[in-house]
């Protein structure tokens, strides 16, 4: 593994007639050849181009866009070293 992000999954329910949220928090893992959630795999061949957008002062969204469609992941810090290191391997560096 070369380097980990963390990501918060969301997840809303229905319990006592109330809707409570849970927040969960997992890593991506970047290899050489691939990056790896808790429910995805994604080779490096079919990831396009990654990108980020902030949308308050402390989270963003990253976003993985694929030859299978557009993933996104909800963050709590900024992706830089990330999309970094993920667009050095795409380019050989």
């Amino acid at each position: 593994m070369l380097i980990s992000q963390q990501y918060i999954i969301i997840e809303r329910f229905i319990k006592d007639n109330c809707q409570r949220t849970v927040e969960l928090r997992s890593e991506l893992k970047l290899y050489h050849d691939r990056i790896v959630s808790k429910s995805e795999h994604f080779l490096l061949a079919d990831i396009l181009d990654m990108s980020y957008k902030p949308f308050s002062s402390e989270q963003c969204l990253l976003y993985f866009h694929t030859v299978r469609g557009v993933y996104s992941f909800h963050l709590t810090s900024k992706p830089i070293h990330f999309i970094k290191i993920f667009r050095e391997l795409k380019t050989g560096e």
